[in-house]
């Protein structure tokens, strides 16, 4: 039995990035976006108060998707 063992390395550049950048970034409309980090779709970083911005947690959202297409996630970092 041969198993080819593919691995593909995302980088991302930065962790977390506005609700604005996301939605310039992904293409997917700011309402979408809304209704999805509402619904838990899209992982946003814990806020302190209700009135601070939020940050899309970008690895989260990452990881979620490779997980999503069935690929197995290892997270490896290089400090």
């Amino acid at each position: 039995m041969v198993i080819n063992m593919t691995h593909i390395s995302i980088n991302i550049d930065t962790p977390v990035v506005s609700v604005d950048e996301f939605v310039r970034r992904s293409g997917i409309p700011l309402p979408t976006v809304r209704k999805q980090i509402t619904a838990g779709i899209i992982p946003i970083l814990p806020r302190a108060k209700r009135n601070e911005k939020v940050s899309v947690n970008m690895i989260a959202y990452m990881v979620k998707c490779a997980l999503a297409g069935g690929m197995e996630v290892n997270i490896a970092s290089n400090t």
